[in-house]
């Protein structure tokens, strides 16, 4: 994690303490168990201009999620990136931080303009027995539908709680890129998130605004190599059920 002068502190404007990253921009809810997140979104364009380098690939993705760190997350994600000067849109879902259902082309293929719903909701653990011995896993639900095109996918999946830790302390409504080492953020103008809704396990709704159930974490995206600011989100409004994220620049 780069940390930033200032990048840590109380953030008056959003009622939010502020965070540096190096992968993500956007919100967190924190120091509860979660039940379920959902936002919508319209997927942004990007365009690819193409670089002499033949490792060169700009993306960004944009998504909804839970878990303690990207490691053991479960999010449903609309991700562009670039192949020289084409861009591509695919919405996949990842499991455990590993890119799961729809792993080769995604379960969707969003345009720009389109607009995207999507859920993850925590089902419980639950027994696995396999080969004698009986495994717990986490039981996640994802559901993502491309409103424009009409289409939607709803999976259900399972993450290993043994090797990772079902954990859901956490829930997010972010931007960003996953691989900050291997590509460039690809400059996405800005991307809305709206209709946020957020449940814990006993029950409590709400969004990002404060309440006395769980806290809220402004994420700021910072380059890992230069420190710059890469993206970075806007005030929360619509009691927090909305916000905004900027790409500022990599």
């Amino acid at each position: 994690m780069v940390l930033v002068a200032a990048a840590v502190m109380l953030v008056s404007a959003s009622s939010a303490w502020a965070r540096s990253s190096t992968s993500r921009a956007g919100y967190q809810g924190v120091h509860d168990t979660f039940r379920s997140v959902h936002a919508s979104w319209v997927m942004p364009s990007i365009s690819c201009p193409g670089q002499s380098s033949s490792g060169y690939q700009g993306e960004a993705w944009f998504g909804v999620g839970m878990g303690s760190s990207y490691a053991s997350s479960e999010q449903v994600v609309t991700r562009t990136f670039c192949t020289g000067v084409v861009p591509s849109y695919v919405a996949y879902l990842e499991v455990g931080g590993a890119q799961a259902a729809g792993a080769a082309g995604g379960v969707l293929t969003p345009r720009p303009g389109d607009r995207i719903s999507a859920t993850v909701s925590y089902l419980g653990v639950f027994p696995y027995p396999a080969g004698g011995v009986t495994y717990h896993v986490g039981r996640y639900r994802f559901a993502v539908s491309d409103i424009t095109q009409r289409k939607s996918v709803t999976v259900v999946d399972s993450s290993d709680c043994v090797r990772y830790r079902c954990d859901h302390s956490t829930v997010e409504v972010t931007a960003g890129i996953p691989s900050a080492r291997y590509s460039a953020l690809a400059d996405y103008g800005h991307v809305t998130f709206s209709g946020i809704r957020i449940t814990d396990l006993r029950r409590h709704g709400g969004a990002f605004a404060n309440n006395t159930h769980w806290k809220v974490t402004k994420l700021v995206e910072f380059d890992a190599a230069t420190h710059r600011l890469a993206a970075a989100p806007a005030r929360l409004t619509h009691r927090g059920a909305q916000l905004s994220v900027r790409w500022h620049g990599y």
